[in-house]
């Protein structure tokens, strides 16, 4: 019965049953225990710098605790862990010493419960070591002994060629079987172990299939002139009837380049999907970040989606590796690779199936992906919130600068005041005017009472003397 679930936001690199038992073990940087049957993670143990590429479960002894070792891409050591269900311990209870990158490891346990285990490093040379798992040593485990095969140039007793050994195998605690040579012509050879000496140097003939292959391998570049011009299998037929008589193309590839650019003029010329895809299979194939940095910032959807489809096959790998670096960059970059993904995922999915490499060449794209759609539901609360608390704090501002504020200008109209003086003037002189007059007609009053009075008592003494 198959069950799956969800491990986990990183790119799982390395995967171990752990035998007669329902636990699973996977890594990415770090190391994850998992019970089969409740799908939770029992322990997790760190230490690595970068993804796991390499688990081996050991067990000593029949009855007693068992082991698992693991070794990282970039981590020049292999590193050891418990599996013993009262060990606590989330680090590494030892470490094996190796000078370079760990490439495979064999194990093989002894009847005294030592454990015998070949490491095989980047350079080519095998370290062995003998260890029993009893403890945590103070310091890393060095090699008993390291194994080198070289080969004799000739040319001096002290220079040697090396011959890489891609692999080892434990046939028993004192007998190595190595495979070394070229990946095309291996050969197997078995060795015993001295752990008396620090260094086992085999010397053995070079193989004349691996030096040929080495020759063959020198890449020589064409002699070419200035009429060359790359063609696909869908733009040979219209590139052919570009070319003029003399054999140059009318349309340069400075032209070419200029009219890609993001700013054109309205009277610049379009561009057809024929002429991107060739500019693009130039570009992958010279590796010039110009020319396919000015090709994939396209914003035309159409012209992306036919320009995918006249790429040839060749072409899909290294422009969906060249993509996936985009995806990972920032929002503009992330835009431009998700939009030619799609496109080529929609025109080429059953050409991109067939290819055996297809999980490393999208895996790390995934997980970048994944990695985004994991921070979506908490940015979108964030957002929210945000929206919810900014209005409420803009509109207290501005009621306490509405409450606050204070004129940064005041304009007094100098006319208006001017006019407002006269005016004050022209009544201040009506009410004296008008005062003078009240005091005119007080006057003018009296006066006429007192020789209305006068009159009066002259006409009484006039009186008295007529009588």
């Amino acid at each position: 019965m198959f069950t799956t679930w969800k491990a986990g936001n990183e790119k799982i690199s390395s995967v171990l049953a752990i035998p007669e038992s329902d636990q699973l073990l996977t890594a990415s940087k770090n190391i994850k225990l998992w019970d089969t049957q409740t799908k939770e993670v029992l322990r997790t143990f760190v230490g690595h710098k970068s993804e796991v590429t390499c688990l081996r479960f050991v067990c000593p002894r029949p009855s007693g605790e068992s082991y698992f070792l693991s070794g990282s891409k970039n981590d020049r050591v292999v590193s050891c862990w418990s599996l013993s269900d009262g060990a606590s311990e989330k680090n590494a209870i030892a470490n094996f010493q190796m000078e370079d990158v760990l490439q495979s490891v064999s194990i093989s346990t002894g009847s005294d419960g030592a454990t015998h285990m070949a490491a095989t490093v980047r350079s080519g040379a095998i370290h062995i070591y003998r260890q029993t798992l009893n403890g945590k040593p103070g310091k890393p485990i060095k090699p008993k002994t390291t194994i080198q095969v070289v080969s004799d140039t000739g040319q001096s007793k002290e220079i040697v060629a090396p011959i890489k050994v891609l692999g080892a195998f434990y046939k028993d605690t004192e007998t190595i079987c190595l495979g070394y040579g070229s990946e095309i012509l291996l050969t197997f050879e078995n060795i015993l172990i001295d752990t008396n000496k620090k260094l086992q140097c085999l010397v053995r003939e070079p193989s004349q299939t691996s030096t040929n292959q080495d020759q063959a391998a020198k890449v020589v570049k064409p002699v070419v002139d200035d009429t060359v011009e790359y063609l696909t299998s869908e733009t040979s037929k219209v590139a052919a009837t570009k070319r003029k008589i003399d054999g140059n193309v009318d349309v340069p590839m400075e032209k070419q380049l200029e009219n890609l650019t993001l700013d054109q003029t309205d009277n610049a010329k379009a561009l057809t999907a024929g002429s991107v895809a060739h500019l693009l299979v130039q570009g992958l194939h010279s590796k010039d970040k110009k020319i396919l940095r000015t090709v994939l910032y396209q914003k035309d959807e159409e012209t992306v989606k036919n320009t995918v489809r006249r790429l040839p096959i060749t072409a899909l790998v290294p422009l969906v590796r060249e993509l996936s670096n985009y995806v990972q960059g920032k929002t503009l970059s992330s835009q431009v690779g998700c939009l030619w993904l799609r496109h080529i995922l929609q025109t080429h999915s059953g050409v991109l199936i067939s290819n055996p490499e297809l999980p490393d060449l999208f895996g790390s794209c995934l997980g970048h992906i994944e990695n985004r759609l994991s921070l979506f539901t908490p940015l979108s609360t964030l957002k929210g919130r945000l929206d919810l608390v900014l209005p409420q704090v803009s509109g207290a501002l501005k009621q306490d600068f509405s409450e606050n504020e204070q004129p940064l200008l005041i304009y007094n109209d100098r006319d208006s005041s001017e006019s407002e003086e006269e005016e004050d003037m022209q009544m201040d002189g009506q009410s004296e005017s008008a005062s003078e007059w009240e005091e005119e007609s007080d006057i003018d009053e009296n006066h006429v009472n007192e020789k209305s009075e006068s009159e009066g008592e002259e006409s009484d003494g006039s009186v008295a003397m007529s009588t």
